[in-house]
C-alpha cells in the first residue's frame, strides 16, 4: 500500500495500525509494504520495511500507531433513540462551516429557528466540518495555496460539476474544497473558529463531515516528499486529524459534558481520532452497492 493503514477485528475486539506516510521505509515494491496473511485461527501482519538491499549509514525514524479497538464501551443512551425521529442533524446553519461566521448567526435569527427544533427533537447535531472550507471565503483566498489538500486541483472545487453549462457563477454556500489539517495554520484556523461558536451560542452536539484523514501531496505545508526511490509521495494528516478532535472534543464537552460529538468516515476508514467519537456514521461510500446488489455479500473484496 502507498499509505500503510489497517483495522482487522470485529465489534469485540480488533487492532489498528496506520502512518502519516512510509518515510524511513526503503520499499521499492509499494503494493507490498504491508500484508495481511489469514492463517487457520489468526492473521499475519508483514510490515515490509526494506525490501531492496540497501546500505545504511546513519539512523533512520520510522513512524506509526497501533491501536486496539474498541477504545471505551459503546454509548447505550444513543442507541435508544430513533435516527430521525429522535435526532435531527441542522445542516442549512453551520458551524464552522463553508463558511458561516460569527454574525450570520445573529442576521438570520438562526438561534429563533434552532430553539424551535429543539423543542421537537431530543438532539439537536449542529453541522460542522474538519476538512472543509469554502473557496469563496476571504480565508481561502489568501491561504488557499498554504491550506489546500490536492485532489481536487486548486480551482476545481466540489458542486461544481452540478453547475450547468459549467457557469462559476452559479457558485454558492454549498461550493467546498478541501483543507489539510497538517498546515499549522489552517488546523489553528478550523479550532479557533470551531471553540469560538461553541462558547458563544447554545450550541451542544455536533456532527462532523468529513472527519476522515486526507492523503495530501501539498508542498506548501510539509505533506509531499521524495522517497529513497527518487518518487515522489504523499502524507495522511492521521496524527493532526487525531489532535484535532481531542481538542473540539474537550471544548463542546466543557461546555456541555453530555454532549454528542458524531464522526462521518467515508467507507470502512478507521482512524485514531474517532477515539473522540459518540458515534461514527460509516458507510456511505458503498450504498450504491448495496442497493445495485440488493445485498451486502460481494460488496467487500478481499
Amino acid at each position: 500500500a502507498n499509505m500503510p493503514s489497517f483495522w482487522i477485528g470485529n465489534g469485540l475486539r480488533g487492532l489498528m495500525f496506520g502512518a502519516k506516510n512510509l518515510q524511513g521505509w526503503h520499499c521499492k515494491d509499494l503494493s507490498k509494504s504491508m500484508e495481511i496473511i489469514p492463517t487457520k485461527d489468526s492473521f499475519l501482519i508483514h510490515l515490509n520495511l526494506v525490501d531492496t538491499p540497501m546500505l545504511l549509514t546513519s539512523p533512520r525514524k520510522i513512524s506509526f500507531y497501533l491501536q486496539a479497538t474498541p477504545v471505551k464501551p459503546l454509548n447505550k443512551e444513543l442507541k435508544k433513540l430513533h435516527p430521525t425521529k429522535d435526532i435531527f442533524l441542522s445542516t442549512h446553519y453551520w458551524v464552522n462551516p463553508y463558511e458561516t461566521h460569527l454574525e450570520e448567526y445573529v442576521q438570520h435569527d438562526v438561534l429563533k429557528k434552532l430553539e424551535q427544533r429543539r423543542k421537537s427533537y431530543k438532539i439537536l447535531m449542529h453541522y460542522s466540518t474538519s476538512h472543509g472550507i469554502s473557496p469563496l471565503s476571504a480565508e481561502w483566498h489568501w491561504y488557499g495555496t498554504e491550506w489546500h489538500s490536492p485532489l481536487p486541483n486548486l480551482g476545481n472545487y466540489n458542486i461544481d460539476g452540478m453547475i450547468k453549462d459549467g457557469d462559476r457563477k452559479g457558485r454558492n454556500g454549498h461550493t467546498y474544497t478541501y483543507a489539510c489539517l497538517e498546515s499549522d495554520s489552517f488546523f489553528h484556523f478550523r479550532l479557533n473558529t470551531f471553540a469560538e461558536l461553541v462558547k458563544k451560542y447554545p450550541i451542544q452536539h455536533i456532527y462532523t463531515d468529513l472527519a476522515w484523514p486526507k492523503i495530501c501531496s501539498n508542498p506548501e505545508h510539509g505533506c509531499a516528499w521524495t522517497d529513497d526511490f527518487g518518487r515522489r509521495q504523499a502524507s495522511l494528516d492521521v496524527f493532526s486529524c487525531r489532535e484535532y478532535f481531542k481538542r473540539i472534543y474537550r471544548v463542546l464537552k466543557e461546555k456541555n459534558p453530555n454532549g454528542v460529538l458524531g464522526m462521518h468516515l467515508l467507507g470502512t476508514t478507521r482512524t485514531p481520532a474517532e477515539n473522540f467519537a459518540d458515534y461514527l456514521l460509516v458507510g456511505e461510500a458503498y450504498t450504491h452497492k448495496v442497493v445495485s446488489k440488493e445485498s451486502y455479500y460481494d460488496v467487500f473484496e478481499p
